[in-house]
């Protein structure tokens, strides 16, 4: 900022811009137009609009800030919330069984910073990392509780129970016996480390999923972790280590 500001004679001067004070100087350089201006993104949030639900331009939202790449977040929130919102209505008329419901444009923002805030806490960041980025009231919602434990006690598990007889009748011995002894250890509180061993296409994947859907669909909690992408796709609510840790 020094290179382009002429002049100044302290801090407050080389954030003036044009005769107006900055409260940053990443506004500053903003308004000097040194860093990203951020209209690219701004106008390809607003025409996603025309095609893509409001749901979707949130997750594009999240996914913008996650990645770091706008300069100025909250300037972007500011030209475009109305769209990133503009689910939040019928979203919340579903939720609490009423049509007729109705919301002012500060509980839109919070409905929707809220969601945004469960989509960036997913990948591990939080709105608060984001200079400028309003924060929302997570009291006005029963959003606030711990995320990974509202996922993972979200499963059917009437289906799971279903899922989970076919996958006992068809193990076999090896694998059967492999459940048994992790079974075991959980539902008797021993805990225990287990490594099991075993060439491509033996069905280890299928006893993972076997144990995972054994204490699932008595509610208990299942954290599935994994080394690579393709093989967390194969696990109901499977992630990378990277991704979870």
């Amino acid at each position: 900022m020094l290179n382009h500001v002429r002049g100044p004679k302290c801090f407050d001067d080389i954030r003036t811009v044009n005769d107006f004070a900055h409260l940053t100087f990443r506004e500053a350089c903003y308004a000097l137009g040194l860093i990203g201006n951020d209209r690219e993104y701004i106008a390809a949030i607003k025409e996603a609009a025309d095609w893509g639900p409001g749901f979707y331009l949130k997750n594009l939202f999240a996914t913008l800030l996650f990645c770091g790449t706008l300069s100025m977040p909250n300037r972007v929130w500011d030209e475009t919330w109305q769209l990133l919102s503009d689910y939040i209505l019928h979203k919340q008329r579903t939720v609490l069984n009423n049509q007729d419901l109705k919301l002012t444009n500060e509980e839109l923002q919070n409905y929707a910073l809220i969601d945004i805030e469960n989509s960036l806490q997913i990948n591990g960041s939080s709105l608060r990392r984001f200079e400028g980025m309003p924060f929302p009231d997570m009291s006005t919602t029963a959003h606030h509780r711990n995320r990974l434990v509202m996922d993972a006690l979200s499963y059917d598990r009437q289906s799971l129970s279903e899922e989970h007889e076919i996958q006992l009748s068809s193990m076999t011995d090896e694998q059967r016996l492999v459940y048994n002894q992790v079974m075991e250890a959980a539902l008797n509180n021993k805990g225990g480390v287990f490594f099991v061993y075993g060439y491509g296409g033996i069905g280890k994947m299928f006893l993972w999923r076997a144990l995972c859907a054994g204490f699932r669909k008595k509610g208990d909690i299942v954290v599935a972790v994994l080394s690579s992408g393709i093989a967390a796709t194969l696990i109901l609510g499977g992630v990378t280590a990277h991704s979870r840790l």
